[in-house]
């Protein structure tokens, strides 16, 4: 209140110094209200910043921007500082040089808990508190937290800039190391990480995948923004994947007799513990409005917010997370592997697998879920069954192992030993599309 009540004084004795002071009744009948000088500090115009971020963006993002404003709020709140910037419109090049100094000797836990052993901010780290830092001081002019003829000292020298990854780093996963891992998999690992040794979508994407997203007809899968956005990828893109014949049996298992709900579900998932049995598509829309309908409006801000909320929703018809996909691959991997890999590095070794095959980079654009917007998108048409086709025939080895470990662990069940060798020695032609 007192610094509010300071901030309204001063901008009185502004508008009287420049002759345009109105007294309060006759203001109230003007039209358009006039806005003095506005004076913020730096935990104020932070404050607002983020209140926005949280209703435009949702929760998750808001939390993340938060955790790296945080180190800008204990700099901009110490004495000394707080003594020669008082105001975020005071803000300069010096302060954003010492800025920097101070996280390059900041110290941090692996952990967050206050006991563990501390270690320096790593590069990438400071460089995500400048660029937010700047974000936000560029909001704030914007929005009349601070003046327009503002110049932003958080300029590319000072927050630096992302090292590019090196185009010729060795490949984490080989064929060779993925034939290794399907050899290892039980039936539900190779019901799901299975696919992800072989298709290219996301983590999340293959958890939001659902029963009505598969044309077994034709022999693929529909990406595409459903649930008035709820349900979408991460460019909002949509598109559809083509996947191999061999891996219809595998398919057909996660689908069951389902109609619709989650195509991956957990281990444990029990049908019997959920109270209510998708029959149709139409009933999981209405379960879908009565989850959102739960949560309130002051939950759910965002269509961020949505997209997380549909996670949960799938959760709680028995989905699988992507905690528990990577927690199964890192269990996968002990005594399998001989050096280090992470769940998103089975989505980097379908690509470069992809581009290996000689797909054209269009058609690669496309299938791994990004923007096709190369000006050839225009006066040319996409072939992407024949370019999967080509893809397809050059992981035979990867899809003999699958198809060989899809008899050892049951997910299909021959009765002769000729079944089985005609579905392990597949020819090209078990790949052709409607």
């Amino acid at each position: 209140m007192i610094q509010t009540a300071e901030h309204r004084l001063i901008e009185i004795i502004g508008e009287i110094n420049r002759g345009v002071y109105v007294r309060p009744s006759q203001s109230a009948r003007r039209l358009v209200k006039s806005r003095g000088p506005v004076k913020m500090s730096v935990r104020e115009m932070i404050s607002a910043y983020l209140d926005e971020k949280r209703r435009r963006r949702g929760k998750k993002t808001a939390a993340a921007y938060k955790s790296r404003l945080d180190r800008l709020l204990a700099f901009a709140e110490e004495a000394a500082i707080q003594k020669e910037w008082r105001f975020a419109a005071e803000v300069d090049r010096e302060f954003a040089t010492r800025f920097r100094e101070y996280l390059f000797d900041a110290r941090c836990t692996s952990n967050g808990r206050a006991g563990a052993r501390t270690h320096p901010l790593s590069a990438s780290q400071i460089l995500n508190v400048l660029d937010a830092t700047r974000s936000a001081f560029h909001w704030g002019r914007n929005t009349g937290c601070i003046p327009l003829d503002w110049i932003t000292p958080f300029t590319d020298e000072v927050v630096g800039s992302r090292p590019a990854k090196d185009p010729l780093r060795e490949q984490r996963l080989s064929l060779h190391d993925l034939i290794n891992l399907v050899g290892g998999m039980d039936r539900w690992q190779l019901c799901s990480l299975g696919l992800m040794c072989v298709l290219p979508p996301r983590p999340d994407e293959f958890c939001s995948i659902l029963v009505r997203d598969l044309d077994m007809d034709r022999g693929v899968i529909r990406f595409a923004p459903r649930f008035g956005g709820a349900a979408s990828n991460k460019c909002d893109q949509t598109f559809v994947l083509p996947f191999p014949a061999c891996l219809r049996p595998l398919l057909k298992r996660l689908i069951a007799d389902r109609v619709d709900g989650p195509l991956f579900r957990r281990r444990c998932f029990s049908p019997a513990g959920l109270g209510k049995t998708v029959r149709e598509q139409k009933e999981l829309n209405a379960m879908w409005n009565e989850h959102l309908l739960l949560k309130g409006p002051k939950l759910v801000t965002s269509l961020q917010d949505r997209k997380a909320e549909f996670r949960v929703f799938l959760r709680q018809l028995g989905g699988v997370s992507v905690d528990v996909l990577r927690t199964e691959f890192q269990r996968l991997i002990k005594g399998r592997l001989s050096k280090t890999a992470k769940l998103y590095d089975l989505r980097h070794a379908v690509t470069q697998s992809m581009k290996d095959s000689g797909m054209p980079i269009l058609e690669l654009r496309y299938l791994t879920s990004h923007t096709a917007s190369d000006i050839m998108n225009t006066y040319t048409t996409m072939k992407i069954f024949p370019a999967m086709e080509r893809y397809f025939s050059s992981i035979a080895p990867l899809l003999n192992a699958i198809s060989t470990r899809m008899i050892d662990t049951g997910v299909l069940e021959t009765t002769s030993e000729d079944a089985a060798e005609q579905l392990i020695d597949w020819a090209p032609s078990i790949h052709t599309f409607a």
